[in-house]
């Protein structure tokens, strides 16, 4: 996408970056503005699981509610939808018959916005439209906000040109990933773009849990959050749920730093650009890594939930044992030939995740990898039997028939290689796009 009239430039190298002051003074109106369309969906939308329906959506111009409905009228309720358009600087209220514009050029301060709003969503089953913001500090009565709401900056465009080249990003770890997941979302509370993915284990609620927790911490999740600070630098996080201190330890790559909590946050580059510099790295590849990181650190199971689709290579039906007559290919005391695959060792290679021959401790490579040195050595020897060397993992699985099993013999340590080690791996070797090489 080339040069706009919404100020984004996205042509997989970079977007423009925010002027810090500029934007310090158009982002305070944005925000309460945005506050407004929130705490209307708030009222007027049913509760949806790990409060999804206070997201806002994004628009080629702006942010949107998607329909609500009026609160006071049950499931047939009269629908509408809530506009922040920043081409147009107007707030729309869009129902079947009429749509109704409140100008967001200055001409009104965000106290005036308010109750133009309210006195428009009352007979829409809107009563009460909460006064004081969220999770902003000090809390700001809307009501009495003299802030003008004003949208017409240029410096507001660039910020909408920056979440939706994030956005772009988020579609495509979404689209690689086979678990649930949320997003992407605009979060009016501190204006953050988010997503989460879920792999469908319940978590234990923390305690003192605030009325909004947006992503789930009821499920196993990871969430990433983009937002642009104060002074316009991009910033993102990443966390998993729950935290450990392997997620606090690991490497993130790009300038990324861990928390006590086990986030990362991460300013691309010391400038604050949100596409890094080549020898850095990109968006696309800190989401990809990070992504496999936390999954690893939590024993997520990366093979059914990260784009390696089963097929004969692996097989997810599995019975619980392994019967006798695979004996003579298993050898307890054969240890493994190394904490990588062997070949791609040897070759200056990558893999995708590791595994290991039972008879005679080979390391290979998964037949997700580029060079399926696995399967290779299966051909080559015979040992039908593998097992995986990745931590958390304990299955095996016979390469003649088909046929896994959740458990077999105790094998010679180690069981899987260094937890320190990444997958894909090794370090260093990995292209950024990785992903697109790997077999189906």
């Amino acid at each position: 996408m080339g040069q706009t009239d919404h100020g984004t430039q996205h042509d997989g190298a970079g977007v423009r970056e925010l002027d810090p002051a500029g934007w310090a003074l158009a982002r305070p109106a944005v925000h309460l503005v945005a506050q407004l369309l929130g705490q209307a969906a708030l009222s007027a939308r049913p509760f949806r699981n790990h409060w999804w329906q206070v997201g806002l959506q994004l628009t080629p111009t702006g942010l949107r509610t998607g329909l609500l409905r009026d609160p006071t009228a049950g499931a047939r309720g009269r629908r509408f939808e809530l506009e922040l358009d920043f081409r147009h600087a107007r707030l729309s209220i869009a129902t079947a018959e009429e749509t109704t514009d409140i100008p967001l050029d200055g001409s009104l301060t965000v106290a005036e916005v308010y109750g133009r709003l309210a006195a428009e969503l009352e007979p829409l089953g809107v009563r009460s439209l909460a006064t004081t913001t969220c999770e902003i500090e000090p809390p700001v009565r809307l009501d009495q906000s003299e802030v003008p709401a004003d949208v017409t900056a240029p410096e507001v465009r660039v910020w909408l040109g920056q979440l939706h080249a994030v956005a772009a990003d988020f579609d495509q770890l979404l689209t690689d990933f086979y678990g649930k997941t949320s997003g992407p979302l605009l979060y009016w509370g501190s204006l953050d773009l988010a997503i989460g993915l879920f792999n469908g284990k319940p978590n234990q609620t923390p305690a003192g849990a605030g009325r909004i927790y947006r992503f789930a911490e009821n499920a196993e999740n990871i969430t990433f959050s983009y937002w642009a600070d104060e002074q316009g630098r991009a910033q993102l996080c990443a966390y998993r749920t729950p935290a450990s201190h392997a997620d606090a330890s690991s490497d993130y790559r790009y300038g990324a730093w861990a928390t006590e909590r086990g986030e990362v946050v991460c300013a691309l580059t010391p400038g604050g650009r949100l596409y890094a510099a080549p020898e850095v790295g990109s968006l696309e590849d800190f989401l990809r890594h990070t992504t496999h990181t936390l999954a690893r650190n939590g024993g997520w199971d990366l093979d059914a939930l990260l784009g390696a689709t089963p097929s004969h290579k692996e097989s997810t039906t599995r019975s619980s044992t392994m019967s006798d007559d695979l004996s003579e290919f298993i050898d307890p005391s054969a240890v493994p030939s190394g904490t990588g695959c062997k070949e791609c060792s040897a070759e200056g290679g990558w893999w995708f995740h590791l595994r290991r021959c039972t008879k005679c401790g080979h390391i290979g490579c998964c037949d997700s990898s580029p060079s399926q040195h696995a399967r290779r050595h299966w051909e080559e020897t015979g040992h039908r039997v593998l097992t995986s060397f990745e931590p958390g993992e304990e299955w095996y699985f016979d390469w003649q028939t088909g046929d896994g099993f959740d458990s077999g013999p105790r094998l010679a340590d180690p069981q899987h290689h260094p937890l320190d080690q990444p997958a894909p791996g090794p370090a260093g070797r990995v292209p950024a796009n990785w992903q697109d090489l790997l077999h189906g």
